[in-house]
């Protein structure tokens, strides 16, 4: 397993394994809690913005609200979504638990469904879903991971805030048997974070980037610094980390396009990589130029492969929000374009019509 890999799931406790060394969540409010066999939630909490979302069922507002338009933009493609399961009390928890450990013992019970004060379902925030009305049984019977539904929202449940919670092989990780039905809603920052770097599994996306022994260290501050290309003051959202600045790699390829400078941006899913061309038009892919909200970002280091005309590069990239974040001078560089810093003004300039210069910014 891969040392960063290691260090995340110590991180999530995960190698402490299930049930065992419990600690309390301190935020069950937080839409981003993690809550597992390791993490259970205070005595006599519960959601106090619960809303239905269907089928008899409840969410919490944002998740909700986001599940809808989910349900609407699938509808349009054909596909259609019944809730199966919402919102959960302790008391109806504790049930479902008992009723699976009278019938197939503790242990059964522990790899199919969480112990009460330890289920998602309490949270307010997962769904259990079926692409037929009236589903009735078991779920694990109702093959919906060989539906074009389960296709659709591994593809796009992200752009909605919801993850797929238990994937298929890592039950040593999330503690239980491939889940296909189970969505989480985390928000659609983390989910399309976690889309964006491949990452299977809640507990390694905390493990990484939540945890608060990791969060310092990985905390990166919005960069205020005005912005001149090319003569123009432009505004970019960016972030500054040990001395490096970070600039979303789509906004740097608009920015670039209309000069002799332009290059071209192909993703590779599969290969996990980002391939830069030189000297292609940039597709817009919409979004470009937003301004960013001010606020510091927990980030660390994608593991994204970067290729420059077919060459594998060390750039360093970020993913914040499900986007890619690149150091300035690493990109500025490799392209042969200028930039500068003015320590009286506190002013970036990046000049296509001068080459690289090699300083310190």
């Amino acid at each position: 397993m891969p040392f960063d890999k290691v260090v995340a799931y110590v991180n999530a406790n995960v190698d402490i394994g299930g049930y065992a060394g419990i600690q309390t969540v301190q935020n069950p409010n937080d839409i981003s809690v993690l809550l597992n066999k390791n993490f259970a939630l205070p005595p006599g909490w519960a959601p106090n913005d619960l809303v239905p979302v269907g089928e008899g069922w409840q969410l919490r507002a944002e998740a909700a609200e986001q599940f809808n338009a989910l349900k609407t933009a699938a509808g349009e493609m054909g596909l259609t979504f019944f809730v199966r399961s919402g919102y959960r009390s302790h008391w109806s928890q504790t049930a479902s638990y008992n009723a699976i450990v009278q019938a197939g013992g503790r242990a059964t019970a522990d790899i199919q469904v969480a112990r009460p004060g330890h289920s998602e379902h309490q949270l307010g925030l997962a769904l259990d879903l079926a692409h037929r009305a009236g589903t009735t049984g078991p779920l694990s019977t109702m093959g919906f991971s060989g539906t074009r539904e389960y296709e659709w929202l591994v593809e796009n449940g992200h752009e909605y805030g919801f993850i797929l919670r238990y994937p298929r092989g890592y039950t040593e990780i999330h503690g239980f048997v491939y889940e296909p039905w189970h969505w989480r809603y985390v928000g659609v920052e983390i989910a399309s974070a976690m889309h964006t770097e491949r990452i299977a599994t809640y507990e390694e996306y905390y493990g990484r980037y939540l945890n608060p022994k990791v969060i310092a260290a990985n905390m990166l501050q919005p960069n205020r610094s005005v912005v001149y290309f090319n003569g123009a003051a432009t505004a970019f959202e960016a972030y500054s980390k040990d001395g490096g600045n970070y600039f979303k790699l789509r906004d740097l390829a608009f920015a670039l396009n209309s000069t002799n400078k332009r290059f071209a941006v192909f993703y590779n899913d599969d290969a996990n990589s980002i391939t830069l061309i030189r000297g292609l038009p940039y597709t817009a892919q919409g979004g470009e130029m937003a301004r960013g909200d001010g606020r510091a970002r927990i980030a660390a280091p994608a593991e994204l492969r970067i290729f420059l005309d077919g060459t594998e590069t060390g750039f360093t990239v970020y993913s914040i929000g499900g986007s890619i974040f690149i150091k300035l001078r690493d990109l500025m560089k490799a392209i042969d374009v200028y930039v500068g810093y003015d320590t009286a003004t506190k002013a970036i300039t990046i000049d296509t019509s001068r080459g690289y210069e090699e300083v310190l910014l």
